[in-house]
């Protein structure tokens, strides 16, 4: 395992439990398009909801 998991071969990582709050990533979009300026829409389907848990891997 390298440093900060930048380096080594992949493996699993985890998340802060906030990660999965759905306010908070709102929240983090929000924030992101007003720092950048960049607007991108994104309609949540009911096939596709926001991941609740450590669904997601990288």
């Amino acid at each position: 395992m390298g440093h900060g998991l930048v380096k080594g071969h992949p493996q699993l990582a985890t998340s802060s439990a906030q990660s999965y709050e759905t306010a908070v990533q709102r929240r983090l979009w929000a924030v992101s398009e007003d720092l950048t300026g960049v607007m991108f829409p994104v309609a949540q389907s009911q096939q596709n909801p926001i991941p609740s848990g450590p669904a997601i891997t990288g």
